[in-house]
């Protein structure tokens, strides 16, 4: 979990008071005014804030070289002595530590049966911490959701949908789909949770429709370009398309167990019970020949996306 280089934070500590990074140094001057010049003259920071009494004498100053507010700051030194250090403060990771727990929490047990107790001991921090910041346990659910859609949008954004070959784009999302819930259990078990509730906590959330709009009007581009080409019939919609290739993902990875145990087969993550034996056919070729019976485009060649 160590970066390789030493300005970069540390991703995961998981332990102590979970320091990520270095914030700010405070220390005191003399001459508040000469110091900042230097900061700015060799060092090249930026001046975010200061203080400028009556007289016209700075008394205090606040300096940024990266995007916060500030990383150093100088104030006035009282009794006239030289070069006093005040404080430094350290970057805590407090509220991811919070959303992380909380994550495995709620795919575990669910929203009605996990507990506020079981995070908090989770995440290393007290209960109290967990409604400084969010005021309820729908709350810290909800904020759960929008970060697991926030990670899959961020991971298909990647895939650069809006500049790949139409067949080649459908593709890659067909592959990238089935394994981001392979690798991702805990989204499945969210979503899960959050149909049993209707998606009462979705529904109030004010940045979910923003996060997936993209997609979509990415997915319609895409759509777009293979009918021009002649390689997609016209008509497919976007929407729809998505739908039909997470709804064939989610399906059989969200109840591989209780089709296992109905159809006495084992479940497996890698290939289907009724393709075993078929050489060549996996979940994503069957995938792909079902969207392409689906939506009537021959063009969607069986043979799987390669990963990059």
């Amino acid at each position: 979990m160590r970066p390789a280089l030493k300005n970069q934070a540390q991703r995961y500590p998981a332990r102590g008071c979970n320091v990520r990074r270095l914030d700010h140094f405070n220390c005191l001057a003399v001459d508040v005014r000469a110091n900042r010049e230097f900061f700015e003259r060799a060092l090249g920071f930026r001046l975010t804030e200061r203080i400028v009494l009556d007289s016209g004498e700075e008394a205090g100053m606040w300096l940024t070289a990266t995007n916060k507010s500030y990383d150093f700051a100088y104030t006035k030194e009282a009794h006239g002595v030289a070069g006093r250090f005040h404080h430094v403060t350290f970057a805590l990771d407090s509220r991811e530590e919070i959303l992380r727990a909380a994550m495995t929490e709620f795919a575990d047990h669910g929203f009605g049966g996990a507990r506020i107790e079981a995070i908090a001991e989770r995440a290393g921090v007290n209960k109290k911490l967990i409604y400084y910041y969010y005021a309820a346990k729908d709350e810290l659910f909800l904020a759960v959701l929008e970060q697991s859609y926030a990670d899959i949008r961020a991971a298909e954004h990647e895939l650069h949908l809006e500049t790949s070959d139409p067949i080649e784009a459908i593709r890659s999302l067909v592959g990238f789909t089935w394994r981001h819930y392979l690798a991702h259990p805990e989204f499945l078990a969210l979503l899960n949770s959050e149909n049993m509730h209707r998606a009462g906590h979705l529904k109030r959330s004010a940045r979910i429709r923003q996060m997936n709009s993209p997609l979509i009007e990415v997915l319609a581009g895409v759509l777009k370009r293979g009918e021009e080409s002649g390689e997609l019939r016209s008509g497919i919609d976007a929407m729809q398309l998505y739908i039909s290739i997470a709804g064939l993902a989610y399906f059989y990875l969200s109840n591989k167990h209780t089709l296992g145990a109905i159809f006495a087969f084992i479940a497996s993550s890698n290939s289907f019970a009724f393709c075993q034996g078929l050489p060549g056919f996996t979940p994503i070729t069957w995938m792909l020949a079902t969207l392409r019976k689906m939506f009537q485009s021959e063009s969607l060649v069986l043979s799987e996306p390669s990963v990059s």
